[in-house]
């Protein structure tokens, strides 16, 4: 029911777990498909959620609240991942590994929710049952649900980057555009 849960093991106990909190994350009928923890700067710790409704959600695990929601794609993310890829250009570089029924993909993090910021390939036709992702090779493993096949498949940070470099410079430009459209409007106002 979209209830958050930490443990702690009581060593006293016979059961080594014990209900430590228990948070109301999101409202009914939503639900959580996946769950992931994920830090910004290594001081604010988050719990990614990813809910039925193709929104990703940032709660921020010290206060209990949601922080940030994103809506991505129009279905959920079965199965998420961080993933710190490799590259020496580009340091501190995280990404959102995810899979739906039969699409793996990588989102930018912490992300706007911009379509330039994440990109998804068809994986496998029947189904995907898995996925993995290395950090040291910027692989990215999915194994099939009725194909029987496992793929490995080479991320390309440097394309990535740079579509999301070429849509900051496009909505800055669609910006520049509208503040121009306002100061022609309070010129004829005026």
């Amino acid at each position: 029911h979209g209830n958050l849960i930490e443990y702690y093991i009581d060593y006293e106990r016979e059961q080594p777990f014990g209900i430590q909190s228990c948070i109301n994350l999101i409202e009914y009928p939503s639900y959580i498909s996946s769950i992931v923890s994920y830090s910004i700067d290594g001081k604010t710790d988050y719990l990614l959620c990813s809910i039925n409704n193709g929104r990703i959600k940032f709660f921020d695990t010290n206060v209990n609240k949601c922080r940030h929601t994103l809506q991505t794609i129009p279905s959920s993310f079965h199965q998420i991942k961080i993933w710190p890829v490799d590259n020496e250009n580009i340091l501190h570089t995280s990404y959102l590994a995810f899979r739906t029924s039969t699409a793996i993909g990588v989102m930018k993090l912490p992300g706007t929710g911009h379509k330039n910021e994440y990109d998804m390939i068809l994986a496998h036709s029947n189904g995907i049952r898995t996925f993995d992702v290395t950090s040291n090779h910027n692989l990215f493993i999915s194994c099939g649900e009725k194909d029987n096949c496992i793929f490995v498949w080479k991320f390309d940070l440097s394309i990535m980057e740079k579509r999301i470099e070429n849509s900051t410079i496009e909505i800055n430009m669609k910006l520049k555009q509208l503040e121009s459209l306002f100061y022609y409007i309070q010129l004829q106002d005026a």
